[in-house]
């Protein structure tokens, strides 16, 4: 059965050791950091659930404490056929390199998001394949390219997918109890309860209630 493994790259990343000493460790900040980290990447998930049964799917949350090379070594372990791979600007340097890595191993990788939308020519000297826009729009044409072994270089899409026709994110695939079920870019509460959320969210977009 072919493997299609989903990883995002969320929450926030500092290179510079002068705005980290400007207090981008104090506890607020942290806190908040943190529930960005937890938050699932609706986009992938609602890939995730448009996939056929005949693909299996895992979901590789990525954490900048963990290392991109544990992080290849336990996506690698799935078997995947291929790799979807999301990231922001704040995380795309790590995103690239993972991408590098599993491209070595000899796995496709096919990258999305709104960095990558915005750049495309650049995430094409790491992936093997872009997405450009809304990956709801093509993800069928993808899974079977992977499998005719064909990727084209990038899909774009030339309009906005209909979410209304796209199944409920597959929430199942969550190992995090915490993790929020939230957009990516708009939700920053760190709840423990999701029930009311996920159905906002999946049927009427999303509302705190």
């Amino acid at each position: 059965m072919p493997h299609v493994a989903f990883v995002p790259f969320t929450g926030l990343r500092c290179r510079e050791a002068e705005m980290l000493a400007w207090g981008l460790t104090l506890p607020g900040f942290a806190k908040r950091a943190n529930a960005l980290s937890e938050l699932p990447a609706l986009g992938l998930l609602t890939l995730a659930g448009m996939t056929t049964d005949e693909w299996s799917v895992s979901y590789h949350p990525s954490s900048s404490s963990d290392g991109i090379s544990a992080l290849v070594e336990q996506v690698l372990a799935t078997g995947p056929t291929v790799i979807a791979v999301s990231a922001l600007t704040a995380s795309i340097m790590e995103a690239y390199a993972f991408c590098d890595l599993v491209r070595r191993a000899g796995v496709p990788v096919v990258i999305g998001g709104l960095h990558v939308t915005s750049l495309p020519n650049e995430a094409t000297l790491h992936a093997t394949s872009v997405c450009v826009g809304d990956g709801e729009s093509h993800w069928g044409a993808i899974l079977q390219d992977t499998l005719g072994n064909c990727l084209r270089p990038q899909y774009e899409s030339t309009h906005s997918y209909d979410l209304a026709k796209s199944p409920t994110p597959s929430f199942r695939l969550l190992t995090n109890e915490r993790s929020n079920a939230g957009p990516t870019t708009l939700c920053l509460m760190s709840c423990t309860s999701r029930t009311k959320c996920v159905r906002s969210i999946s049927r009427k977009g999303f509302s705190e209630s």
